[in-house]
């Protein structure tokens, strides 16, 4: 099984640990950033999917995102 990657554009790469599927690279950026700012990721191409590769790229306009939704 491949290790799944997470590359932060600009910052450097995580790996998750053996066993970890994309899914679950998907939920840990969720709880990262907050449903809010990865669905706008998602929705701008900020965060990229490649299921095949086992990779998420994510840009650094992530951070502006961020950012920019208010919280509580």
């Amino acid at each position: 099984m491949e290790t799944v990657k997470i590359h932060y554009l600009g910052f450097g790469v995580q790996e998750l640990h053996d066993g970890a599927t994309i899914i679950d690279a998907i939920y840990h950026l969720g709880a990262k950033y907050g449903a809010l700012a990865f669905n706008k990721g998602i929705r701008t191409k900020t965060i990229r999917v490649y299921e095949k590769k086992n990779l998420i790229l994510v840009r650094p306009q992530m951070a502006e995102i961020y950012d920019s939704i208010p919280t509580i």
